[in-house]
């Protein structure tokens, strides 16, 4: 009877942790969905902020880390696909900065050569 029980708590403690495996499992898989989309955002953003003009390597380092992420979310590779999401965010939205400070500049020089 000892002996059932111990194969019986080890079957539970197995399962439990299997369960708690396909957990982070999902919440990975969910991590790298949302970051994904978010960075696809980002990037659309910057599209239409000019980035092409005025921060175009920002600009085509996030499309290819997007592209990438996009491509490790299909194979199943969550962890590099949210690394990927993450890294597109970041040039995006500083491919997005880089336009809005030329566009603020190009204002003010404007503003300037009127008073003159």
């Amino acid at each position: 009877m000892k002996s059932l029980n111990r194969y019986l708590l080890a079957a539970v403690c197995a399962a439990l942790v299997g369960c708690a495996g396909l957990n982070t499992k999902r919440n990975e898989t969910k991590d790298a969905s949302q970051k994904t989309a978010a960075a696809e955002v980002s990037v659309k953003n910057a599209r239409q902020s000019g980035a092409a003009s005025c921060a175009s390597q920002e600009l085509k380092m996030a499309e290819s880390d997007l592209k990438l992420a996009k491509s490790n979310l299909d194979k199943k590779a969550y962890g590099l696909a949210l690394t990927l999401a993450k890294s597109a965010d970041s040039y995006a939205v500083a491919a997005t900065k880089k336009c809005e400070e030329a566009k603020r500049k190009e204002a003010e020089a404007k503003i300037k050569a009127k008073k003159k």
